[in-house]
């Protein structure tokens, strides 16, 4: 490390402020991101809602379609399962399916897993930009990461609660 970089370095830790305030030109994310102006301040609040709004729209889109695979597999079971030719061997059937059920894992399918990590990992990559913005401690991006949160729970929330609801 040369000693310019040093200074640097020195010189942006010694601009935060580590409290919570309502002052402009902390950096958030991007050292070309740094809103000084009552303007810009406003719209990097703006551009953190929908952050937190698109967090909560993936966490919900996730939960959809885990239910929408769960109820198709269970739908292909049921109907690869009614060709049993006696009654007896339903029942039986059923039985030891109930209590199967209750400890299998959903089969592994390439396009399911491929999508449900490519949304957890958006999700995360989006949650820790938040993180970042909450940790220059700028009260505006705070209280805006929490209505983007709060609103996007009541937007998508009933969506994401299908999943727990079965």
């Amino acid at each position: 490390m040369d000693t310019e970089s040093a200074m640097n370095m020195t010189e942006s830790v010694m601009n935060m402020i580590p409290y919570l305030h309502f002052t402009g030109g902390d950096y958030l994310v991007f050292k070309a991101l740094q809103p000084d102006s009552a303007g810009t301040l406003t719209a990097a609040s703006i551009v953190l809602i929908c952050l937190a709004l698109v967090e909560r729209l993936l966490m919900a889109a996730r939960c959809s379609l885990e239910a929408r695979w769960s109820k198709r597999l269970s739908n292909s079971e049921v109907a690869s399962n009614s060709h049993q030719p006696s009654l007896l061997k339903v029942q039986e059937y059923s039985e030891v399916s109930e209590t199967a059920s209750l400890h299998t894992v959903p089969p592994f399918t390439p396009t399911h897993e491929i999508l449900r990590g490519f949304i957890y990992a958006l999700r995360i990559l989006i949650l820790y930009v938040l993180m970042m913005a909450v940790m220059t401690f700028q009260a505006a991006y705070l209280i805006s990461i929490v209505i983007g949160s709060g609103l996007g729970e009541m937007i998508f929330g009933r969506f994401s609660a299908i999943k727990h609801s079965h």
